[in-house]
């Protein structure tokens, strides 16, 4: 199984990953979101490519919380399955 990920970055400090996730929920089925509220960044995870490309097309330089999103590929996330 693969899904992708996309990095969020310039998020302001009190941003919620429920905050994120309603965002970025129009574009694909999120499979996680793991926000860095110190560090101003947040991961959403995606389970297609595509998703990951909409999110990206539709997010970035956008504003948010007052400031102005980075949004970028972060790449697959490839899960191990022992066998």
């Amino acid at each position: 199984m693969e899904s992708h990920k996309v990095y969020v970055g310039n998020l302001a400090h009190y941003v919620t990953e429920e905050e994120i996730e309603d965002l970025f929920a129009e574009f694909g089925d999120i499979m996680s979101v793991k926000i860095k509220p110190q560090e101003g960044f947040a991961f959403v995870e995606y389970s297609t490519i595509e998703e990951a490309e909409n999110a990206i097309h539709g997010t970035n330089g956008k504003e948010f919380s007052g400031r102005t999103l980075k949004v970028e590929d972060a790449g697959p996330v490839r899960y191990h399955i022992p066998g």
